[in-house]
């Protein structure tokens, strides 16, 4: 099953870093040379500077690289402004829900809260919807006898929270972990066969999810461009063994293992390679991002998530008030689970580790905001995001995904 997920950080002003301009030189001109300038408005952060008199003075072979390295750092009018970076006009500000864009000043903190909702409804067996009834006649691909329960529904809550650190310019590191409920409706069938409903019921739940370490490189900038490499880890903090309790074909509720879907960890370690892109002319930006999850190796109930591969195309305008309107385009694919888990048995559909994975593609819209725009204190930031699939082809039988809704609130410090 599919499951996105959403991360991190944010604001410093641009005004800032020419407030400072006039201290940096050792405090006011004499007014013999008020009307030189000590940097050209809009230069570059390399710009060689003028004495009170407008002579420009010797400049050393270490302050030389320096200003040349400040340069290619800042570009000629960018500056790194908390999760955002300006150019000028424009403001390139990822999607809510797209980690490893976003990245900070040295030594900046940032705290951040994300909460996530996504819907499912219906099954789908490759590109087609299929119903319950025609699920229930079905042989199971696994123990070879007939699904006798079928999931109708299911809706998940993740709160996903975490800090970023800027060790410098050109690497921040993070952690982040979740929270998160599953909630899943299922029609119980009569009997070993036939079409006859028995009765339907529900099973949630909940728990602390994964947790994931990583760090963000730039390796490269300049006036209208940014690439980021992605690196991280996804450690096992999420439970496997949660249980539920389901209607049985014999009229029977019995408590058992929950499905796959349904734990709130995978039990893996795991890699977190990505690679982000992010360009800007004017009051447009736009990007895009490849990310992966792929286990090393199957967990301690012998077996492991399908490695996840997802692509993501997005565009952005920046509109008055600080605020950028962004559209996104999702792409995710992801093998089915490899092993099984014995204890995860039974006639339900999503008891079989096969009728897992699949491709999706998605539709997103989404709203940045500065938190000066809307007056707030401090160097905040809110985001939110939602959209739904516009095709999909799954592993199936297996539940539809139907919308999916984010939004990202942190604080830099």
């Amino acid at each position: 099953m599919i499951v996105t997920a959403f991360a991190t950080a944010l604001a410093v002003a641009h005004g800032s870093a020419h407030a400072q301009g006039d201290s940096a030189l050792g405090g006011r001109r004499p007014d013999a040379c008020a009307g030189a300038t000590d940097r050209a408005v809009g230069a570059p952060s390399s710009t060689t500077q003028v004495d009170v008199c407008g002579t420009p003075p010797r400049r050393s072979w270490l302050r030389q690289i320096l200003d040349h390295k400040s340069s290619e750092t800042f570009g000629d009018s960018a500056i790194v402004r908390g999760d955002t970076i300006h150019h000028g006009l424009g403001r390139v500000a990822a999607p809510a829900a797209l980690p490893g864009a976003r990245m900070m000043a040295s030594g900046h903190v940032s705290l951040m809260f994300s909460p996530g909702f996504m819907g499912m409804q219906g099954n789908m067996v490759g590109d087609h919807t299929v119903s319950s009834g025609a699920i229930a006649t079905t042989y199971n691909a696994v123990t070879g006898s007939k699904i006798r329960v079928v999931p109708d529904g299911m809706n998940a809550q993740m709160y996903m929270f975490g800090v970023m650190y800027a060790v410098s310019d050109w690497l921040n590191v993070s952690v982040m972990s979740s929270w998160t409920r599953k909630y899943m409706r299922m029609t119980t069938y009569k009997g070993m066969m036939g079409s006859t409903v028995l009765g339907s019921n529900s099973g949630s739940t909940s728990g602390f999810g994964d947790t994931s370490v990583n760090a963000i490189v730039r390796f490269y900038q300049d006036q209208h461009t940014h690439l980021h490499l992605n690196f991280g880890l996804g450690l096992p903090s999420g439970s496997t063994t949660e249980t539920i309790t389901m209607l049985a074909p014999m009229g029977m509720r019995m408590q058992m293992r929950a499905p796959y879907g349904m734990q709130m960890g995978t039990g893996s370690v795991e890699a977190l390679p990505g690679l982000t892109y992010l360009g800007t002319a004017g009051r447009w930006s736009w990007g895009g991002a490849f990310r992966a999850r792929i286990p090393f190796a199957r967990n301690s109930h012998d077996y492991n998530w399908g490695a996840m591969y997802e692509e993501d195309l997005w565009g952005g305008y920046l509109l008055p008030g600080d605020m950028v309107l962004s559209f996104r385009v999702d792409y995710t694919r992801q093998d089915r689970i490899g092993g099984r888990d014995l204890m995860i048995n039974g006639p339900g559909q999503p008891m079989n580790p096969v009728y897992y994975g699949g491709q999706r593609l998605q539709l997103l819209g989404g709203l940045d905001i500065d938190g000066h725009s809307l007056g707030l204190p401090g160097y905040s930031h809110f985001a939110i995001e939602g959209g739904k699939p516009v095709y999909q082809k799954l592993n199936g039988p297996q539940l539809s995904a139907e919308w999916q809704i984010g939004a990202r609130i942190s604080e830099m410090f």
